[in-house]
C-alpha cells in the first residue's frame, strides 16, 4: 500500500491500516513530513466542517451528513487514543471552544443549525448570549452583560452578541506526524517506510496494482491513498479520469504567532460582521506560550510558491484585527501561511474512487482539518478491512456534481 502526501491525513492513515491489516505500507513525501497544510495551522481540533449541518445536509442527504459528523465526534476520541500511545502526555490539550458573533442574522442562522443538529441527535454546543441581544431570537441561553462576554471571548471588541461554545483540542500538528512515525518505525519496521523528498509525479493505475514514479525510480504497490490537500495531484493514467479531477481549488491562508503570551488554554473564532472573520489558538509549549491568529486567505492557480504572498493585505489585515480586538503588541515574533485545498463541497474527501477500485482518497485538506483527517483514515482502514460502512458525507459519490459558495456568511468556522 502506498501513501502519497506525509502530513496529518497520510500519517494518520498509515497508523489506522497499521494497526487494523496486515499490509506493508510506504509514505511518499514530496517534501518533509509534516512541513505542509499540517505544520502551519493554528492546531485546532474541532468537530466542524467549512459549511453548516443544514446546508451539507442538502447536498448529500440527512444520513449522510448525520454519519458524517458522528465520525467527526468518534475522530476526537480516535485522535486522544493515538497521542496516548505515541505522544507525552499533555500533548493534547482539551480546551472550550468560543465562536463570537456580531451579526444577527448571521447568529440566527448558526442557532437554526444548532436546532438541526440537535433534532438528529448530535452535540449542538451552547449559546451565551449579551443580556441586550434582541429577545425576538427565541433560543436557550444564558444571558450576561456584554463586557463579560468579551472578556469571555479574550476580546476589547464589544460589539459581539453571542458566542457558541463547543468542545474542541489543541495539537501541534507537525509534533504528532513525526510522534506517528517514530511510533511506525519502532513497532513494525518490516511494515513500514516514510521517504521524504519523494514527490510522486506519475500514478498508472491497472486492475492490479499501482506502478508509481519518484524519483526516477518506479515502486509498484497493491493500491494508492491520496493524502494531499488535492489541489495538484500527481499525474494519472488509467482508463477512466479520476473521480477527484477538477473537485478542488487550491487556497493560501495565513497566520501570525506572539510568543510573550500566557493564560488559560483555548480557541477562539471572531465573526465581526461581513465577510471577515478570524481565529485565535492559545497553547503551552515546552519553552513558552505561543498565541496564533489567523483569517485572512488568497486564491491561488498554478504551482504554489511558498515565497508567494497570495493575499497582499493579509498581515495588515490581522495587524488591524488584532489590534482593535485583542490588544496584541504588533508585529508577531512570526509569521506563516499554509497552502489548502477546498472541495466543491467544502468536505474532506475519504474512500474508494468509484471508478478505479486501485485508488483511493483521504484528501480535501483545510482549516478544519485535524479530525477529518482522522475520521477519513479510520473509515479507510475499515473499508478496507472488510467492513460495512454507513453511507457518509465523506463518500465520494456523496459530493458528485455537488457545488457549495465558500464565501460570506455561509462558511462556517475555519480554525
Amino acid at each position: 500500500m502506498a501513501i502519497i502526501g506525509g502530513g496529518i491525513s497520510g500519517l494518520a492513515t498509515a497508523y489506522m491500516l497499521m494497526r487494523t491489516s496486515d499490509l506493508r505500507v510506504a509514505v511518499l513525501e514530496a517534501g518533509l513530513a509534516g512541513h505542509g497544510a499540517t505544520g502551519n495551522n493554528g492546531g485546532q481540533a474541532v468537530e466542524g466542517t467549512e459549511a453548516g449541518f443544514r446546508e451539507i445536509a442538502s447536498i448529500v442527504g440527512e444520513e449522510r451528513a448525520v454519519q458524517g459528523f458522528r465520525e467527526l465526534a468518534g475522530a476526537m476520541d480516535e485522535l486522544d487514543r493515538m497521542v496516548g500511545k505515541v505522544g507525552p502526555p499533555g500533548m493534547l490539550a482539551k480546551v472550550a471552544g468560543r465562536m463570537g458573533i456580531a451579526d444577527q442574522g448571521l447568529l440566527e442562522q448558526r442557532i437554526e443549525d444548532l436546532r438541526a443538529r440537535r433534532a438528529a441527535g448530535l452535540d449542538s454546543g451552547k449559546v451565551h448570549f449579551a443580556d441586550d441581544a434582541l429577545i425576538g431570537l427565541q433560543a436557550e441561553g444564558p444571558r450576561e452583560p456584554r463586557a463579560l462576554l468579551a472578556r469571555q471571548l479574550w476580546s476589547k471588541d464589544q460589539r459581539y452578541i453571542a458566542f457558541i461554545e463547543m468542545r474542541m483540542g489543541l495539537i501541534n500538528t507537525w509534533d504528532l506526524v513525526e510522534k506517528i512515525a517514530s511510533h511506525l518505525r519502532s513497532e513494525a519496521p518490516e511494515r513500514f517506510s516514510i521517504y521524504e523528498r519523494s514527490p510522486a509525479r506519475l500514478l498508472r493505475l491497472s486492475e492490479e496494482d499501482v506502478t508509481i514514479g519518484c524519483n526516477g525510480r518506479i515502486m509498484v504497490a497493491s493500491s494508492a491513498v491520496l493524502c494531499t490537500n488535492g489541489y495538484l495531484c500527481p499525474r494519472i493514467e488509467a482508463c477512466s479520469p479520476p473521480f477527484v479531477k477538477g473537485k478542488v481549488k487550491g487556497v493560501v491562508g495565513y497566520m501570525v504567532g506572539f510568543e510573550d503570551g500566557s493564560g488559560p488554554e483555548g480557541a477562539r473564532a471572531y465573526f465581526p460582521g461581513g465577510k471577515d472573520y478570524y481565529y485565535l489558538s492559545r497553547k503551552k509549549t515546552r519553552t513558552n506560550w505561543l498565541t496564533a491568529v489567523g483569517g485572512p486567505e488568497g486564491s491561488i492557480s498554478g504551482e504554489y510558491d511558498e515565497g508567494t504572498v497570495y493575499h497582499p493585505d493579509a498581515y495588515s489585515q490581522l495587524g488591524s484585527f488584532i489590534s482593535s480586538t485583542l490588544g496584541l503588541s504588533y508585529p508577531p515574533a512570526r509569521r506563516w501561511q499554509g497552502l489548502m485545498g477546498y472541495t466543491s463541497t467544502g468536505i474532506r474527501i475519504a474512500g474508494q474512487d468509484p471508478r478505479l477500485p486501485a485508488l483511493y482518497y483521504n484528501m480535501g485538506c483545510n482549516g478544519i482539518g485535524i479530525l477529518s483527517a482522522l475520521a477519513g483514515a479510520r473509515r479507510l482502514a475499515d473499508d478496507m478491512g472488510g467492513e460495512d460502512q454507513e453511507p457518509s458525507m465523506f463518500d465520494p459519490e456523496a459530493m458528485a456534481g455537488a457545488r457549495i459558495t465558500m464565501d460570506g456568511h455561509e462558511r462556517a468556522h475555519r480554525p
